[in-house]
């Protein structure tokens, strides 16, 4: 009976942790918006028990390099590539199925009108990474990645009216799948999307 109240009591400190916190703005102001184009901004994101980004960076790929040469500046390459090639679209992926049946999306670009999108959208999603936290000291250690990430939302012709700043505390629920660094903090951007996801359902 302990074991079932502990698991009750972490299963909900999870689930509340991973809840928003609307920092402008309300869902309410979304309504009637079906499509987003997606911004991501990690300028300035902070990595735990360093002082900026640079400083991670350079610890990490010199250990790295200490150990293998070329090891540190693949590295710093891959950090860099991940974004768009495993974090981004894991975001779009997740938060477009949960609201497949809202008929609302996010994308990339949209606000570009080619051949392909012949209506410019004009709502902007920006996704303001603010911390990144996981064990890269450690390759074959299957750790739990932590994002916090700030949201906003507005019409692209007046970026200073937000109609919605919100943010997100989220980790990687499935850690135990993967110790694949790329991929399990992919999921925290997967999870990103769906609590965003499931939110504006909610004030449908």
């Amino acid at each position: 009976m302990k074991h079932i109240i502990l698991f009750l009591l972490l299963f909900s400190t999870t689930l509340f942790s991973q809840r928003g916190e609307i920092l402008e703005g309300d869902f309410t102001n979304l309504k009637g918006i079906s499509t987003y184009t997606l911004i991501f901004d990690y300028s300035n994101v902070k990595v735990p028990h360093y002082d900026t980004e640079d400083d991670f960076l350079s610890s990490i790929v010199e250990e790295y390099e200490n150990l293998e040469s070329g090891k540190g500046k693949k590295f710093k390459k891959d950090w860099f590539s991940n974004r768009e090639v495993f974090y981004e679209p894991e975001f779009i992926n997740r938060f477009n199925y949960y609201l497949k049946k809202g008929n609302i999306k996010v994308g990339k670009n949209l606000d570009k009108v080619s051949y392909h999108n012949l209506e410019k959208v004009d709502y902007v999603m920006k996704i303001q990474t603010v911390t990144m936290d996981t064990e890269y000291a450690n390759e074959d250690l299957i750790s739990n990645p932590e994002i916090t990430a700030n949201i906003s939302i507005y019409n692209i012709n007046e970026p200073e009216n937000l109609l919605l700043k919100i943010r997100y505390d989220t980790n990687n629920t499935e850690s135990s799948m993967s110790n694949n660094q790329a991929i399990s903090v992919s999921k925290s951007y997967g999870q990103l999307g769906k609590l965003l996801a499931v939110d504006i359902r909610k004030s449908l």
